[in-house]
């Protein structure tokens, strides 16, 4: 069972990140992130794009990036896409984690699905 959360429904204070492990791609670390409430745990954060704010899907980026930085406990660059991203009516997005690399920037790892 798939499920998506509305963008206006979003909680920062529902996402939990695991332990982060160095990065496949480039130098640095990967934190594969979690969404959990009292009743559903989501690998990844899974958010329907129907009907939604651009501002609202901005504002969900900086929460999950704040939220990181003060998991780490120390100063961050944010690298922030999601305002540049272009998506349609009937698309999800798909937060997979945060990567963080040697020069203290982060930024989400996510898609954009149809």
């Amino acid at each position: 069972m798939n499920l998506l959360l509305q963008a206006d429904a979003f909680k920062s204070n529902f996402v939990y990140f695991s332990e982060s492990k160095p990065n496949a791609l480039f130098d640095g670390t990967y934190t594969k992130v979690n969404y959990c409430n009292d009743f559903f745990t989501m690998n990844g954060i899974h958010i329907s794009l129907s009907n939604v704010r651009h501002e609202t899907i901005v504002r969900i980026e900086a929460d999950i990036l704040n939220a990181y930085s003060n998991y780490v406990n120390k100063p961050t660059i944010k690298t922030t896409k999601l305002a540049d991203t272009k998506y349609g009516a009937e698309t999800y997005l798909k937060i997979t984690g945060v990567w963080e690399n040697t020069n203290g920037e982060i930024g989400l790892s996510y898609k954009i699905l149809l």
